[in-house]
């Protein structure tokens, strides 16, 4: 469900694995190089 969503964003928010951004969620760059 969207609600479900919203948590595992703000959950992975928490860690510092993805942020907003102008055009939405952007993945951290780091995450590209695993």
């Amino acid at each position: 469900s969207r609600e479900m969503v919203s948590r595992v964003m703000k959950d992975l928010g928490q860690q510092g694995l993805i942020e907003e951004g102008p055009d939405g969620i952007l993945l951290r760059e780091r995450l590209n190089d695993v």
